[in-house]
């Protein structure tokens, strides 16, 4: 159910890393500082669009600058397809 998520998870990575050569990073511990340096400047406005959701972090805490019940999807099976129905804001009201 979450592969999207991960699939993220490995953009959010790969951008990371392009930020970090795109900056002169050329040994493994220059570009996972660029890394850090790109996922620090996911906040506010500035967003990674994952396939699964937008993602930003909160510079204070690192953690994601999301409301909780966004976080959480609902899915259901319909004729053999996965349907995403919405985080938990959109589904169980807010």
């Amino acid at each position: 159910m979450y592969s999207a998520e991960g699939y993220d998870v490995a953009g959010l990575i790969g951008e990371g890393i392009k930020y970090a050569i795109s900056h002169g990073d050329t040994t493994p511990t220059a570009i996972r500082m660029g890394i850090k340096q790109y996922l620090d400047s996911l906040t506010g406005t500035n967003v990674y669009h994952g396939v699964a959701k937008d993602y930003a972090f909160d510079p204070s805490t690192h953690e994601l600058a999301t409301a909780v019940d966004s976080l959480y999807y609902f899915y259901k099976v319909e004729n053999g397809t996965v349907v995403n129905l919405g985080n938990a804001t959109e589904v169980l009201g807010g």
